[in-house]
Parts: structure tokens; sequence; C-alpha cells
């Protein structure tokens, strides 16, 4: 995330990540100082590095597909 887009946002008065996590994108376009490059960039974000309830569920699952039932990945690390 870009040094202006962490100032927009901190200047709205968001300082952490729990702050951000619920908005919607038409919101995140509210605050002054966003461009929508750095809108998509923290919707993206956000999208990695959240997990909706129930897909925590379907993890071991994909996992187990692809013949990591250890929880490692194709390097053999965890």
């Amino acid at each position: 995330m870009s040094a202006d887009a962490l100032q927009a946002l901190g200047g709205a008065g968001y300082t952490t990540f729990l702050q951000i996590i619920n908005l919607e994108r038409a919101e995140f376009l509210a605050i002054p100082g966003l461009s929508t490059d750095a809108v998509d960039q923290i919707v993206g974000l956000i999208d990695e590095l959240t997990v909706i309830e129930g897909e925590e569920d379907a993890q071991p699952e994909a996992l187990a597909d692809e013949g990591h039932t250890d929880g490692s990945d194709s390097r053999g690390t965890a």
C-alpha cells in the first residue's frame, strides 16, 4: 500500500486494519486522497488477508486434494 494511501486513511481516522476490514468499496472511494487504483489495491489486500466464515473449513480439503495433508505447501513448508 502506498504512503499516500496510508496518509489518506490516517487522515480519515483509520489507523488499523480492523477499522477498514468491513468497509465497502464506495466507502473507500469517499475518503479524500484515495485514488481508484489505491482503493482497488486496498480491497484486494483485504480480500487476500481475510477468511470468510466457512472458508477456513474448506482449506484442509483443498490441501488434501493437492496431496498436502500435513498442511505444508509444495515446497514442504507449513
